[in-house]
């Protein structure tokens, strides 16, 4: 399990890697300089209406009836829907006591391609999909080759934990995507 106070690499070799860890860095910075409050939330694998990379893209695709090949960022994956990332936001944001500095926000579990594939079958049993690989998948893997998030922190404090798993957050996003096709563009 990978625990808030594990050590981040100084010199990330991928930049939305480098880009998370200097915003920390800049977070630290102004909360010592200027006593402006900060908390980082570190996200695992987010997905869900609104996000139009990697596997609601791919669904959106679908639906639009264009190659569809949705991928997990790396072979075990711990996906996070939206609206836990947003429960876990709203939960930092109006926090009435002193928050540690940093959150793992993830789920409790991590899924392999056969789970997204079995969710995606369900939800959309006429979709014509293949499982697809990350398009960066040789810059990605190296940092992404890690164990799932340790969230025991943002339970204890925060009072979050994870409620939409695989199964539902898929449903969810293909509902979603079903009713707003009509405006959907790519």
């Amino acid at each position: 399990m990978v625990k808030e106070e594990d050590a981040v690499s100084t010199y990330p070799t991928y930049f939305y890697r480098a880009a998370k860890t200097v915003s920390e860095w800049m977070g630290d910075f102004y909360k010592e300089k200027h006593g402006v409050d900060f908390v980082a939330l570190r996200y695992s694998s987010v997905y869900g209406p609104g996000l139009y990379r990697s596997i609601p893209l791919e669904l959106k695709k679908g639906i639009l009836g264009q190659p569809c090949q949705p991928f997990l960022t790396r072979p075990l994956d711990d996906l996070i829907y939206i609206d836990d990332v947003v429960d876990a936001i709203c939960r930092a944001l109006f926090a009435d006591k002193r928050l540690s500095r940093a959150y793992n926000i993830g789920l409790d579990k991590a899924y392999i391609s056969k789970d997204l594939q079995r969710a995606i079958q369900k939800a959309l049993p006429d979709l014509k999909f293949e499982i697809g690989q990350h398009p960066n998948a040789a810059e990605v893997a190296p940092h992404r080759d890690r164990d799932p998030l340790d969230i025991s922190l943002a339970k204890r404090e925060l009072g979050w934990e994870p409620k939409i798993y695989l199964e539902e957050g898929i449903a969810r996003l293909a509902a979603w995507l079903k009713e707003h096709k009509n405006t959907l563009r790519l």
